[in-house]
């Protein structure tokens, strides 16, 4: 990123508030931007909204954290932000294509992950 990107501190923000990710509106205030230009440059750097950048943070890190650590499924998701741990169920296995509780054990298993072929 660029020293003239006005997303790259919010992104940074972001990135290290995400079990309390701030509202949209103290974020354009800081990058100087509506919160809909804010959200628009968000899209066109990150491939998404900024709602969506934070929940695609907070699934990559609790995948970490399922990949790195024995934590309980529900304070992993309460570490990364969600509030609960359904809701959090039903964003990692949309994103990742298997529950949480699954994914452990399918890491372990390199040979039992479904091929692209195999969904065709």
């Amino acid at each position: 990123m660029g020293t003239n990107n006005p997303q790259a501190p919010i992104h940074d923000k972001l990135c290290s508030t995400l079990c309390d990710a701030p509202r949209i509106s103290e974020l354009s205030e800081i990058a100087g931007l509506s919160e809909r230009r804010l959200n628009a440059a968000f899209r066109k750097l990150y491939g998404g909204t900024i709602f969506e950048t934070i929940r695609n943070l907070r699934l990559d890190e609790a995948r970490k954290m399922l990949e790195q650590t024995d934590i309980a499924i529900k304070k992993i998701a309460w570490q990364v932000g969600y509030e609960h741990s359904t809701i959090f169920t039903n964003a990692f296995t949309a994103k990742f294509g298997t529950s949480p509780a699954s994914y452990p054990r399918l890491i372990a298993r390199p040979s039992a992950r479904p091929s692209a072929s195999a969904a065709a």
